[in-house]
């Protein structure tokens, strides 16, 4: 069997092991992090989210840390694989998916993940772990939750379209994002 084959049956694997881990009767968040790097920027959030929501973690590599149990189900699904000097970039398209958030935006198609890594469908939210800069590939995203009011000044000098919000600590405590006509309501309670 040639990589491709392999990478391909690899790609349906997950997919499967993904759609078998989708809710039906909950709204299903798929929370990215690439890097460990970022896993720990998400705090508490994924074991509040998973009160009212299906929440699955996605990895590239699995360390069986915090973050990897803080979901309902984690599942290894890589942005790319290189083998032999040569990149293979994967996707899929997974119904059932109303809402991706991600920390990291990795170089997948020319620095991103684009509008169509898992779900054509699902809406975007980026976590920027600058303070101080606009950071990642926000082109590909719906919204932009900016920890500062520096970086939202850098954003929106950068992003004329983009639906950037600033999140305080008390606001997010209140949050309630309207993503293309599905709301969640106080995702932070």
């Amino acid at each position: 069997m040639n990589i491709e084959s392999q990478i391909e049956q690899f790609v349906q694997m997950s997919k499967a092991k993904i759609e078998s881990h989708l809710s039906k009767s909950r709204k299903n968040i798929l929370v990215i992090s690439y890097y460990p790097t970022y896993r720990k920027h998400y705090g508490n959030l994924i074991s509040k989210l998973k009160e009212k929501y299906n929440v699955i973690t996605i990895v590239e590599r699995e360390l069986n840390d915090d973050f990897e149990r803080s979901g309902h189900a984690n599942v290894l699904f890589p942005w790319r694989i290189i083998e032999q000097g040569k990149s293979y970039y994967l996707n899929t398209e997974i119904s059932g998916i109303d809402l991706i958030l991600s920390a990291d935006q990795v170089g997948y198609e020319n620095g991103r993940i684009d509008r169509e890594f898992l779900s054509k469908t699902a809406s975007r939210v980026y976590f920027p772990h600058s303070l101080i800069e606009q950071t990642g590939a926000v082109a590909v995203v719906d919204y932009i939750l900016v920890p500062s009011t520096i970086a939202l000044k850098a954003f929106k000098a950068a992003l004329s379209n983009t639906k950037v919000k600033w999140l305080s600590k008390t606001r997010c405590c209140n949050l309630s994002l309207q993503i293309q006509s599905k709301q969640y309501n106080n995702l932070c309670t």
